[in-house]
């Protein structure tokens, strides 16, 4: 069972080889791109420190959209009721805390966001 505390949600579709670093550091939840389908495989065949790496499909047309559509995914495979020591944060990459992911991350209990320089990282209180 992951007992993280906080989950990587990769929406850029060009992220590729920065993939290794995040996917040792925390478990990924990553749009399966061509780019980053590559990574995805390079990655694993380097194999090393165990990681959790999983690809999510485009369902949408922006990244934005990926996001709003795809969290409730991520949430129900980490919160409280999956795991042990549910996810308290969600780093975001390849997209803006629009109003509008706000609205759909806020129906998971998310409610700080901060920026990051790819993203944003957003933080709910673990029940």
């Amino acid at each position: 069972m992951d007992t993280h505390s906080a989950i990587a949600f990769v929406v850029d579709p060009d992220f590729g080889m920065r993939l290794r670093n995040l996917a040792h550091r925390v478990p990924v939840w990553i749009v399966a791109s061509p780019t980053n389908a590559n990574a995805v495989k390079v990655v694993e065949a380097e194999g090393g420190q165990p990681f959790s790496i999983t690809p999510i499909y485009a369902n949408g047309a922006s990244a934005e959209e990926w996001c709003i559509n795809h969290a409730d995914t991520v949430d129900q495979h980490h919160n409280e009721f999956s795991q042990e020591r549910p996810y308290t944060t969600l780093e975001v990459f390849g997209c803006e805390p629009t109003p509008q992911v706000r609205a759909s991350f806020a129906q998971l209990g998310f409610h700080s966001y901060q920026a990051s320089e790819e993203g944003f990282v957003a933080s709910k209180i673990a029940l």
